[in-house]
């Protein structure tokens, strides 16, 4: 049995897998009166890159699997389960009740991923994304074309099927910002960016350097990390600061750049 596992951003980059990849027969137990010898179940997937690719993907020779409960979200493809034909065939697989919204099966999202015995290797017990809570609002230095449909407000929609996109690259003379600002003071310590890896023929991401940067109580900006070349989900943590307002600033580019989804996160500690 695959269950309970929270499996997110999946082949930003290469094409051809899945969130949960079967390759091969399984055989029934003896004496089961079920189905279905292996169970895919209660598993939240979510986000994937664009392409050929599926949330649960049952390749050559996969048989006899039920897929059954799993949340499927901003997925390129939910599942692939019977296909082809001979001895590579993949059949006798079901799908039972599986739902792309995670507010259809919210019990589901809440308990995958790690246990809570082993919260500690992750460091955090929330997801929440705070540059989208109630009241905060966001405004970018570049839009393309100054059309509302690519702009900054599209990084922190909480779909990764839109994007915040410029009309010019980013220099260390003219670097380009986007700047989330929070109704409240907000504890802030670790942020993800999601660049746009197919943006035209560039599939490799334009953004070569950026920063986190907040406004300190005295109204001057500070930085909370700099680096170089997001990868495809590009993770950066830092001491806990407190702010109502988050930069990212981009300094060097290859080109134009698109930004799916910035997120600020609070890392709670979690012990063992």
């Amino acid at each position: 049995m695959i269950t309970a596992n929270y499996i997110h951003d999946i082949l930003r980059s290469g094409t051809d897998g899945g969130g949960i990849y079967t390759l091969g027969y399984q055989s029934k137990a003896s004496g089961s009166t079920n189905s279905y010898a292996s169970l895919i179940d209660s598993n939240y997937i979510a986000n994937s890159g664009d392409g050929l690719h599926y949330g649960i993907y049952l390749d050559n020779g996969s048989q006899n699997w039920q897929a059954s409960n799993n949340v499927l979200y901003q997925l390129a493809n939910t599942t692939l389960l019977d296909y082809s034909s001979g001895e590579t065939a993949s059949v006798n697989n079901t799908g039972v009740t599986n739902v792309t919204d995670p507010s259809q099966n919210p019990t589901v999202v809440q308990n995958a991923g790690l246990e809570a015995a082993y919260a500690y290797l992750d460091g955090t017990a929330s997801r929440t994304n705070l540059a989208q809570g109630t009241g905060v609002t966001v405004s970018a230095s570049d839009v393309y074309q100054n059309n509302a449909a690519y702009n900054g407000a599209k990084a922190i929609d909480g779909n990764d099927t839109t994007r915040w996109t410029t009309d010019l690259g980013a220099t260390p003379a003219s670097p380009i910002t986007l700047t989330v600002t929070f109704p409240t003071a907000t504890a802030v310590n670790r942020t993800q960016l999601l660049e746009d890896q197919y943006l035209g023929a560039n599939q490799t991401g334009s953004i070569d350097d950026y920063s986190i940067r907040y406004l300190d109580t005295n109204g001057v900006w500070q930085t909370a990390c700099s680096n170089s070349y997001p990868g495809p989900v590009q993770t950066d943590t830092f001491p806990t600061i407190t702010t109502t307002q988050l930069r990212l600033t981009i300094s060097n580019s290859s080109g134009v750049f698109a930004v799916k989804r910035i997120r600020g996160l609070r890392r709670h500690p979690v012990t063992r």
